[in-house]
């Protein structure tokens, strides 16, 4: 069991998959337990120098990569967009793979339907 230092967050780490549970330890709790991560092996917390408040939360795993959570458990960084973001990068994205080396899907003659 990973506790916060300022004692509102606790990470356990249980299981042969190595499964990381986040706690909420105030009372009272603001969720239930939630599983963030498999292959977990340490966990990191980091806090704020001036307030001492919890951050984010950084579980290593085995593969020597790293994933954040948010103090609630929220996925942070590349891995964490929403359906609303993807409603936005859908478009962009899809426009980028329709122009290959300044081709258009109608310039391939509908290839690429």
């Amino acid at each position: 069991m990973f506790t916060s230092p300022d004692g509102t967050r606790a990470v356990w780490v249980r299981g042969w998959d190595y499964d990381a549970y986040l706690y909420d330890l105030t009372e009272p709790p603001a969720f239930p337990a939630k599983w963030l991560e498999w292959n977990v092996r340490d966990v990191g917390f980091w806090m704020d120098e001036n307030t001492g408040q919890l951050l984010d939360i950084e579980l290593r795993r085995y593969d020597d990569e790293s994933s954040w959570f948010d103090p609630d458990g929220n996925p942070i960084g590349p891995d964490s967009a929403t359906p609303a973001d993807m409603k936005t990068i859908a478009p962009q994205l899809q426009q980028t793979h329709l122009q290959l080396d300044g081709f258009t899907a109608e310039g391939l003659g509908g290839m690429l339907r």
